[in-house]
């Protein structure tokens, strides 16, 4: 069980297996010229020197994993073209700060264009490859959980005693740790940080209750955040409530659907027989969308792909282009929203064998399901979670579907 400030430290350390099995000698050379200019400090150089290599090469995490290595150090190294005093903030109910997200997205971006590229790289990765689960990660720290992070504005005091916390809960002293974290919540009891972590301290000392009740009460309190959920699943898991941790974690995969959800919705289900499959394709295209993102790392789309990506075409006059939600009737599609319509039109002329379990979602009236959590990236967030929020029934029945899939 990670704690949640750690947890993101750590994740900025990228590990990767070498390279030199999958590039040619004249790629690995100028990978060792980017490296040259990585260790000079020069990373949005070698970012762009590598991008030739990693178009090449679409489908190898490792091959991706050197250019966000590239991409992170110039994020984390580049300042804000309006100073370092200057922030956007996100206000509001979580509800409302959905409308605002998109926007201050954009704002940030053009602030550090550092981050925005960052971001592009780690969506074009996690279209190419299924299983570069640090990606998933760090996307959705950047993003989501930057924007409903309810830890903005903590008393020092508070503060302290949750570094207090930490260092006992590092030198495995839980007791002292549970002390120091309570601490913290008497000074700010909606220290979203302290309430998490007490949990954390409960689940390694295996009692399962009470870390449940801290895990559910963050997951209340802030319905948008994954981590919570997650960590409530595991203790419910523990103590054997298989019906609760299978409910707790579909409203995961409602909340933002990763890896980790589907495998502990998995878990959780009695009929459960293997591995989970969630039906993962790559995409060659970036998600179709009537904003301009300049920073995907993608060459033009073509063939089937090129009829999803110019699909945003025919209905732009029925969209909200802010969201890609189909907001008024028409006689092109019934879907609701730009992303299926988008492959509702692919799938008319696309004939490859890859897209054959999307056409039979699609013949059993389950294709949303499909690309909103089966396909899940975050450019899709506002139509995922406006989909969501109105079929419940039918993403329960969408996970019962694929547990019965080989």
């Amino acid at each position: 069980m990670k704690n949640y400030v750690s947890f993101i430290l750590i994740l900025l350390l990228y590990t990767w297996l070498p390279l030199q099995a999958q590039l040619t000698k004249d790629e690995m050379k100028v990978y060792k010229k980017c490296e040259k200019l990585y260790k000079k400090k020069k990373y949005n150089d070698a970012a762009e020197k590598f991008e030739p290599v990693v178009l090449k090469h679409q489908t190898s995490c490792n091959v991706w994993g050197a250019l966000l290595k590239y991409r992170q150090a110039d994020f984390y190294n580049s300042k804000s073209l309006f100073g370092s005093g200057f922030t956007i903030k996100v206000t509001g109910q979580d509800s409302d700060k959905l409308a605002g997200i998109f926007t201050a997205e954009f704002m940030e971006n053009l602030m550090n264009p550092g981050r925005g590229k960052y971001l592009g790289a780690l969506k074009s990765s996690i279209l190419k490859c299924e299983n570069d689960r640090n990606a998933q990660i760090y996307l959705r720290i950047l993003t989501v959980d930057k924007w409903f992070n309810p830890d903005t504005a903590i008393h020092s005091e508070a503060k302290e005693f949750c570094n207090q916390a930490e260092n006992f809960f590092a030198q495995g002293n839980y007791d002292e740790s549970i002390k120091y974290f309570k601490k913290a919540l008497a000074k700010e009891p909606n220290y979203m940080q302290a309430i998490v972590h007490l949990g954390d301290c409960y689940y390694m000392q295996k009692r399962y209750d009470k870390s449940a009740d801290y895990f559910k009460s963050a997951s209340d309190k802030w319905p948008h955040l994954l981590e919570p959920k997650k960590f409530l699943t595991d203790a419910l898991l523990q103590k054997g409530e298989l019906d609760d941790a299978r409910e707790v974690a579909m409203s995961g995969i409602m909340c933002y659907p990763d890896d980790d959800m589907f495998q502990r919705f998995a878990e959780a289900s009695k009929e459960n027989s293997g591995k989970f499959n969630r039906r993962w394709m790559e995409r060659w295209a970036p998600i179709s969308s009537y904003k301009v993102n300049y920073f995907y790392v993608n060459e033009p789309a073509t063939g089937d792909w090129a009829v999803y990506a110019n699909a945003k075409n025919d209905i732009r006059e029925f969209c909200d282009t802010t969201t890609g939600i189909i907001i008024k009737e028409n006689a092109i599609t019934k879907a609701g929203y730009l992303e299926v319509y988008a492959w509702e039109k692919m799938l008319k002329t696309a004939s490859g064998e890859e897209f054959a379990f999307a056409k039979k979602m699609q013949k059993l009236g389950y294709l949303d399901c499909y690309v909103f959590l089966s396909l899940f990236q975050v450019d899709l967030y506002r139509q995922q979670q406006d989909f969501v929020s109105k079929n419940k029934q039918k993403v329960e029945e969408y996970l019962e579907l694929l547990m019965k899939e080989k």
